[in-house]
């Protein structure tokens, strides 16, 4: 064989091989190209997850500080209210000694309120014993007589102050002063005192001009106090006095009579 043909085979085979070299060159070279491509998708993949998940950890973040917030704000509130709730339970119970004190109080005045109805005019009779008199030359001698007390004539009542002793000739400027001073205390919803003191006007004025109003706000105070057969008791005498009665006296009284249905009470009571 010729040096050329020898020479011709050496360049072919070398060209050969680096053809062959070159194609499996860029079969690797692309093969590397689609390999970083799937990486960088991959990576692509990853870091929109990694962005998401770390947006989602925030907004949970955000939420759990929120309800450690409003925890905190729940626990401060809950120590107010308790402050507050043992604040009032102390005051409640300084509220309770006094209300005591005003029960014993008012247990006293109602006590009071017994012992003036007994001298007021009523429909039944009641009995006064043990009354003292008093002479001029203010010797005491000691009285225990039972004396009958009926509303319809009231010159009954008139006889029984003068067998008491007590004046008739009272001055007009302390029974309007009494009067003022009851229908005030009536007016400030204090029924318990307006009570005592218009039994007390009925008591010591009963032949005044103010002995059925008195009557009719004593009625008034019991009824506000609860004490429905007293409080007919009085409405029931301004009705059926024979004496002259101020016409709004005696409307308002059969008012208060026909509201507490007095009638069927009488009846249920056997009166």
């Amino acid at each position: 064989m010729s040096k050329k043909m020898l020479k011709f085979i050496f360049v072919f085979m070398v060209l050969f091989v680096n053809s062959v070299m070159a194609q499996e060159t860029n079969e690797a070279l692309l093969n590397m190209e689609s390999r970083v491509e799937k990486f960088e998708e991959l990576s692509r993949t990853l870091t929109s997850q990694i962005e998401e998940n770390n947006h989602n950890n925030k907004v949970k973040n955000e939420k759990i500080e929120g309800l450690v917030k409003n925890i905190d704000i729940s626990i401060k509130n809950l120590k107010e209210d308790a402050l507050k709730y043992e604040n009032r339970m102390k005051e409640i119970e300084k509220s309770n000694v006094k209300l005591q004190k005003e029960m014993e109080v008012l247990r006293k005045n109602v006590e009071n309120i017994k012992d003036f109805i007994k001298t007021i005019p009523t429909k039944e009779p009641l009995s006064l014993v043990d009354s003292k008199e008093e002479s001029v030359d203010n010797n005491k001698n000691e009285q225990s007589e039972e004396l009958l007390i009926n509303a319809k004539d009231s010159e009954i009542v008139k006889d029984m102050v003068a067998d008491l002793g007590l004046s008739q000739k009272t001055s007009d400027e302390d029974l309007e002063n009494s009067y003022l001073s009851a229908k005030k205390k009536y007016k400030e919803k204090n029924f318990t005192d307006a009570a005592i003191e218009f039994a007390d006007i009925i008591k010591k004025y009963p032949d005044s001009k103010r002995f059925h109003s008195s009557l009719l706000y004593l009625g008034l105070s019991m009824k506000e106090l609860g004490k429905v057969n007293n409080a007919c008791q009085a409405f029931a005498n301004i009705i059926n006095s024979k004496e002259k009665v101020d016409e709004k006296v005696k409307k308002s009284a059969g008012e208060e009579f026909e509201k507490l249905s007095c009638a069927s009470l009488n009846k249920k009571n056997g009166k």
